[in-house]
């Protein structure tokens, strides 16, 4: 993990370095060309293309002995092998290369451009106000490198080299502002992020036990007199007490007893006479 997060980090350096290189290029350029105003284009021509093949064999080289190709999302390797081959065919193509040297200086400070509007996001993003400074800066790169390349002869020959100096001063200031404030911007992040994992865990709370709920007892109606029970308006007549009705059982009726017909044997005896007492 730490391997991994070292060959990042230097695919990172390397790119910032490749934007660092393209700016101080346009920076000595164009005090080049102001200072000196008859020099040789061809030379410059050979130096550039010189350039260009240095630079692709360095990122070859830094592609293989820093480990990038383990990684999917690093392109040094194309990025140098790119470079190397426009460096060839600057060589092969010196002349045309010198006539059309406005042009690719053109196309330098539109590179710078782009780039420094890039870190111009970058800082809106992370909500620094020097994306301001950073944007008046783009602004200014962008619309010279369009300038040159849409006019290149009158451009070029009126305010060319200034543009190429302005260019290469600005896309340094800017790129080493925005390092500056991205990285303390990930320094504070990480410092966050250390102490939200160092702050000690809340310790659990106790389960409350359960409480008993208390059973009410039903309310008794209470027994109401009968002048509560039965209100009486003023002006009405009482009502008449209504009978209660009872819920007991009805009691069933016994029968009546039966006459019994048995003779008493003693009256044959004594037709008149009652019986003897005993």
């Amino acid at each position: 993990m730490a391997n991994e997060k070292k060959v990042k980090k230097q695919g990172k350096m390397s790119g910032t370095a490749l934007q660092a290189a393209a700016s101080v290029a346009s920076l000595g350029l164009g005090i080049l060309l102001t200072a000196v105003p008859g020099v040789d284009v061809r030379t410059l021509c050979y130096i550039f293309c010189a350039v260009l093949v240095a630079a692709g064999v360095a990122e070859v080289g830094y592609f293989f002995l820093s480990g990038a190709y383990k990684r999917l999302d690093d392109y040094n390797f194309s990025i140098g092998v790119t470079l190397l081959i426009l460096g060839c065919c600057g060589f092969a193509r010196i002349e045309a290369l010198e006539v059309s040297f406005k042009t690719y200086m053109g196309f330098l400070a539109l590179a710078i451009g782009i780039v420094a509007l890039q870190n111009t996001v970058q800082l809106k993003v992370v909500g620094s106000s020097a994306w301001i400074c950073a944007g008046v800066f783009t602004a200014v790169i962008l619309f010279g490198g369009i300038t040159i390349l849409l006019d290149v002869t009158a451009v070029w020959n009126a305010v060319g080299f200034w543009i190429l100096t302005v260019s290469g001063a600005l896309g340094l200031i800017g790129l080493i502002m925005t390092a500056i404030i991205l990285h303390d911007n990930a320094r504070r992040e990480e410092a966050e992020r250390e102490a939200e994992e160092k702050k000690p865990a809340p310790e659990p709370q106790p389960a409350p036990e359960p409480q008993p709920v208390p059973v009410q007892a039903p309310a008794a109606s209470p027994i109401l007199p009968e002048t509560e029970k039965m209100p009486v308006l003023p002006g009405l007549p009482v009502p008449e007490k209504q009978p209660e009705i009872s819920t007991a059982p009805p009691v069933p009726e016994l029968a009546p007893a039966k006459e019994t017909t048995e003779k008493d044997p003693f009256a044959e005896l004594w037709p008149d006479d009652p019986p003897p007492k005993e």
